[in-house]
């Protein structure tokens, strides 16, 4: 959700039936700012694809 895909994709890839049900576990992550935690993760994603360029298959983008 702070890297700005949507509720209803997120409960998608993660098997639920209703986003509403992701919603009520995580709705304590939705009022956060997570910038710097995604900032890290994406210089992590970086690197990692770096290092494995042929064993990693990119989802997006």
């Amino acid at each position: 959700m702070a890297a700005g895909i949507p509720m209803f994709e997120i409960s998608r890839f993660m098997g639920r039936s209703k986003p509403s049900a992701t919603e009520t576990v995580y709705a304590h992550l939705l009022g956060d700012d997570h910038s710097a935690a995604m900032g890290a993760l994406g210089g992590l994603a970086a690197a990692t694809t770096e290092a494995h360029a042929g064993n990693v298959i990119r989802l997006r983008g």
